[in-house]
This record gives structure tokens, C-alpha cells and sequence, in this order.
């Protein structure tokens, strides 16, 4: 496989973005909650994450705990290859988090392996969701 060009990088990580965020997954809708967008998605060669092939699939998702407190979450992360003419392959990765009061970290996860040569990037989708919250009062 050849890589890309870094203006094909940079033109299918901003397509990537766009999309990305117009499938953003809110994982409670009303202030005060975690809110999870998926900011980006990118082959794991010539990404900015050190140690990325071109195998792996690098995904960037931005958390906001709008919370005055302390919460502590679970964040799960499905990537899926949905070929329009093919068996749909699904690959799963969670993320314990804990997060201060009004932070907006970004998890990098990679999927090791996921990208096979000849497969459309564009047929990869990605959706992120709290699945396990609590919260708890500190005095920050």
C-alpha cells in the first residue's frame, strides 16, 4: 500500500472531521452531563500518533464534563467497516474515565490492524457513548 500524500491527509481528515461531527453522539443532551464528540478519524500512517501503522485506524474523541463535579465514566468506542457490498466488521474499545469539573480532554484510541489494503477509509464509522457514569462532589 502506498501512503498518502500529505494533502490527501489532510483533505480525507477533514472530510473525516465534518463527518465525524455531524455524527456526534450526545450521551446526555442536557447541561451538566458528559457530552461525547467524535472529532476525528484517520489511518494510523502519517497520523500525529507516534508508534500508528499503516494498519491502524487512529480515532480522536472530545469529552466535556459540564458537570460541577467529578465524574468518572466509562467511554465506549465502536468502529465499524460498513463495505456498501460486504460483511460489516465491528471493532469495540472502552475507556475508564475521570474527569474534573469543567475539562474537555481528547482519548486517542488506535484500532491495530483494522485497515486493510484495498478497503475505502470512507467505509469506516465510528460512534462513542458513555456507558457507565457517576459523579462525585470535590471541592476543586
Amino acid at each position: 500500500m502506498t501512503g498518502l500524500s500529505r494533502r490527501q491527509f489532510v483533505g480525507l481528515a477533514g472530510a473525516t472531521a465534518v463527518a465525524g461531527l455531524a455524527g456526534c453522539t450526545d450521551a446526555g443532551g442536557e447541561e451538566g452531563e458528559f457530552l461525547v464528540v467524535t472529532e476525528d478519524l484517520a489511518p494510523g500512517e502519517g497520523s500525529r500518533y507516534e508508534g500508528a501503522t499503516e494498519n491502524d485506524i487512529v480515532a480522536r474523541i472530545g469529552i466535556e464534563n459540564q458537570r460541577n463535579e467529578r465524574q468518572r465514566a466509562t467511554l465506549e468506542s465502536e468502529l465499524r467497516y460498513e463495505p456498501p457490498n460486504g460483511e460489516t466488521e465491528t471493532w469495540v474499545k472502552t475507556e475508564e474515565l475521570d474527569e474534573g469539573r469543567g475539562v474537555s480532554p481528547t482519548v486517542v484510541l488506535v484500532f491495530e490492524d483494522v485497515y486493510d489494503e484495498g478497503n475505502d477509509f470512507e467505509d469506516y464509522v465510528i460512534d462513542s457513548q458513555i456507558i457507565e457514569e457517576e459523579s462525585q462532589t470535590v471541592n476543586e
